[in-house]
């Protein structure tokens, strides 16, 4: 029985790489990065590459939605505008995204849509109660997405949507990460705009975690 093709949402972030190398081990991956006018795009996208190198994709696509892009740079020149310094932060375009990986999904004739968001370890960065973080990042956003989707396809071979680490805390991801030698050291998580990962950010705070040594226990010694 042939095993299973894999779509996978790359950010180049560690969500993303653990869900990536999960996959791997039960079918062909195939990665999947959307520059929308992100900062960090060209990091990430160089990210995603090495990745799927790493992982042994069988393809790694890269997508520009300009559309977006453009909205996003008016955005900006009116948040640097705003004096009251109120603007929400940039959010990724999830329904666009999820949309690109679909249409990719069926031409390739992949069977699932993989996409590495944890609503738990959100909810925990972001300090807040269960159903009060990113709406994106929510189990419930994913399922109605999900459902939508299936109304699309219609008549036409089912695509799944699978959010594997969307219960996970930071730390259950980072161990299952290492669990599947997904390439950790390859991510790209800083949220800034510049050349280098910032180090201070959430998410380059949450990679350095990751990319710890991990302490082994000392052998017991010989008794006499």
């Amino acid at each position: 029985m042939a095993s299973e093709s894999f779509v996978i949402l790359c950010s180049g972030g560690l969500n993303s790489t653990v869900a990536a190398a999960r996959a791997a081990r039960n079918g062909a991956v195939n990665l999947l990065h959307v520059d929308y006018g992100q900062p960090s795009a060209a990091r990430e996208r160089a990210a995603a590459e090495a990745i799927g190198k790493a992982l042994r994709a069988e393809r790694v696509l890269g997508v520009d939605m300009p559309h977006v892009r453009l909205i996003a740079s008016a955005r900006r020149r009116a948040d640097a505008a705003d004096p009251s310094g109120d603007a929400p932060a940039m959010a990724p375009p999830m329904p666009s995204l999820l949309d690109a990986a679909y249409q990719w999904a069926a031409r390739i004739a992949a069977r699932a849509v993989v996409v590495g968001a944890s609503q738990l370890a959100d909810e925990a960065e972001r300090q807040v109660g269960a159903g009060q973080g990113t709406p994106h990042r929510r189990r419930e956003f994913f399922h109605v997405c999900e459902m939508a989707f299936d109304e699309l396809r219609s008549g036409r071979p089912a695509i799944r949507l699978e959010v594997p680490l969307i219960g996970l805390s930071r730390g259950d991801i980072i161990k299952l990460g290492r669990r599947f030698d997904a390439p950790l050291d390859l991510c790209s998580c800083c949220e800034g705009a510049g050349p280098e990962a910032c180090g201070q950010c959430p998410g380059c705070r949450a990679l350095a975690c990751a990319n710890e040594p991990v302490a082994r226990p000392e052998p017991a010694s010989a008794s006499r």
